[in-house]
């Protein structure tokens, strides 16, 4: 899930996203948060680390007891939301500045901003229960969803499977409406999403890999088994 904060200098924003990531830390959620910096804050001049990405690294990592930071030779905010997603599992990433982007936001103050306005105030204390409100909604669609098959079928009778979600954290909708959950015994993922297998091909797998499974050593009376496969690796 993402969600923004901007506004202008001095309004709280930071104030606002350290509220939001120290409520939602508590509770047990896993946050990201990105900030936009000003150009030069991050790398000052004749820092060892800057030095690195002046000689051509594209990532340059510095390492601490007290922990690391890593810094990219690409500064935009498509980067570092990628980056987030493939290092953490987070349940919310908080974007503070940035007011062009087309992600949601919360707005401080009467600055514009692009993307879906959802709650707008002159404080944080104005905007935080609107922003926690929205937020640990769309964390429970967001779980939610992740448990579908994803095949955006429409036979729940929704348009797809966020819909059916939304409908399911609102109490509108059943979960038995999917009419695509997986029922075998034999789940099959990839990149996250559940592939739906029929009563057939789910036989035909389960008996082929404990086929396999069972001529190992081990293997031979496995209660259950998981193979993930890594299409990355040659």
């Amino acid at each position: 899930m993402l969600l923004g904060v901007a506004g202008f200098s001095n309004q709280g924003k930071t104030e606002l996203v350290i509220r939001i990531a120290s409520e939602l830390s508590a509770n047990g959620y896993e946050v990201v948060t990105i900030k936009h910096a000003h150009e030069g804050d991050l790398l000052p001049a004749g820092k060892d680390t800057t030095r690195h990405l002046a000689a051509g690294a594209k990532i340059s990592i510095a390492v601490s007891p007290d922990g690391s930071a890593l810094y990219l030779q690409e500064g935009s905010l498509e980067s570092s939301l990628e980056l987030a997603k493939k290092v953490s599992s987070p349940d919310i990433i908080l974007v503070e500045g940035f007011k062009g982007s087309s992600i949601p936001k919360i707005v401080l103050g009467n600055a514009d901003a692009q993307g879906k306005i959802i709650a707008r105030g002159k404080s944080p204390d104005d905007v935080f229960d609107s922003a926690m409100a929205y937020i640990e909604r769309g964390i429970s669609i967001e779980r939610t969803l992740n448990k579908l098959p994803g095949l955006d079928c429409g036979g729940c009778g929704f348009e797809n499977c966020r819909g059916l979600a939304e409908a399911l954290v609102d109490g509108k909708a059943d979960v038995n409406d999917c009419t695509k959950q997986h029922t075998g015994r034999t789940l099959i993922k990839v990149d996250g999403k559940i592939l739906p297998l029929g009563p057939f091909v789910d036989e035909i797998v389960t008996n082929t890999i404990l086929g396999m499974v069972s001529s190992l050593k081990g293997g031979e009376s496995a209660g259950s088994v998981i193979i993930e496969i890594d299409t990355s690796m040659e």
